[in-house]
């Protein structure tokens, strides 16, 4: 693993998703991503996501990814880049 990749959006749910995923971790078992999709907010279907430049594929080899909220603070993007993303016990 080598590199850094960035990720920018505008959209805190989809920019969660995409970093759960980088991360290897399924989105569904990421609580609050869950359920602010569940009440419509937002997506965490990547096939739903614009992803411009690099894939998820090639982020998730880079050794560090950092995330930047071009709109408004994001305490979705900001509990990933703490890594305080909450996982469901099995």
């Amino acid at each position: 693993m080598s590199g850094v990749a960035i990720v920018r959006g505008t959209r805190p749910v989809a920019m969660g998703a995409v970093g759960a995923t980088v991360r290897g971790i399924p989105t569904e078992s990421v609580i609050h991503l869950r359920l602010v999709e569940e009440t419509g907010i937002g997506t965490c279907n990547l096939g739903r996501i614009e992803i411009i430049g690099e894939s998820v594929e090639k982020m998730q080899k880079k050794s560090k990814v950092i995330f930047r909220e071009e709109a408004r603070l994001n305490l979705v993007t900001l509990a990933c880049l703490n890594g305080d993303i909450q996982q469901e016990e099995d």
